[in-house]
């Protein structure tokens, strides 16, 4: 298994809801990468399992598909593979993703949790496919089934940030404070600049009643957020000193 530091190419969707943007992005053939995760966009996931795979000329044509943005030619691809080898392992994903790129429909969603779960049933270690399933069961606002997958994700995955975060936001809704502190701080460990675990964490320190470290993570959530002053700040700073 590659070190948990390791970039992941994952394509990932931001699940919010049957109106609320999903956004994928496309993944480098060959690895497991970049994850679906509520409340960002279009971020980098990192400390996460990466797999190579056997690619059939299906499948690689589905990928070419998902680059030109042809995810109905995508899904067709995809399914003639699965019909062709059915216990070939990350094309269920792949098929998730690309039904999640074509559409944010209610229906679609349930359509490609289904592969998801198909994934699992293939190689049921998989966290970042129990982390997609719960995902969508949190946009299918059945939070209570999701939080099963979520828990295990992070089970599977210790080292797995976005599966601290999720499931932290589990235990803030459910008011314990203390189990949702101790997962975020995990996470900023793993992830020092994960701003969505800074601010979650600042919620849990304000709900916990811990105001001064709320005002911590506060100040350094501002910290991530300010954007860093780059050539071109500089040269209109002394251009302006200039005049």
């Amino acid at each position: 298994m590659p070190h948990s530091g390791e970039a992941s190419r994952r394509s990932r969707a931001d699940y919010r809801g049957s109106r609320k943007a999903i956004s994928l992005r496309s993944r480098r053939p060959l690895y497991r990468g970049e994850l679906p995760h509520e409340g960002l966009e279009r971020r980098h996931l990192s400390h996460v399992p990466q797999r190579a795979v056997i690619l059939s000329s299906r499948s690689t044509s589905a990928e070419v598909f998902e680059t030109q943005g042809k995810y109905s030619e995508a899904i067709e691809e995809y399914r003639k593979a699965i019909a062709k080898n059915p216990k070939a392992i990350n094309l269920h994903y792949r098929l998730a993703r690309a039904l999640l790129q074509q559409s944010h429909d209610p229906a679609v969603l349930d359509q490609a949790r289904r592969e998801f779960e198909a994934e699992l049933s293939l190689n049921p270690s998989d966290a970042v496919a129990e982390y997609q399933v719960g995902q969508l069961l949190i946009a299918q606002q059945k939070a209570s089934e999701a939080a099963a997958h979520l828990e295990r994700a992070a089970q599977l995955r210790p080292d797995f940030p976005e599966a601290l975060i999720a499931v932290a936001k589990l235990r803030s809704d459910a008011k314990r404070y203390p189990d949702a502190i101790a997962l975020l701080e995990r996470a900023i460990n793993l992830q020092p600049r994960n701003e969505t675990a800074h601010y979650n964490l600042m919620i849990a320190y304000r709900n916990a009643g811990r105001a001064a470290d709320a005002l911590r993570e506060k100040t350094e959530l501002e910290k991530l957020q300010k954007p860093p002053e780059g050539e071109f700040t500089d040269f209109l700073k002394r251009l302006g000193e200039k005049k």
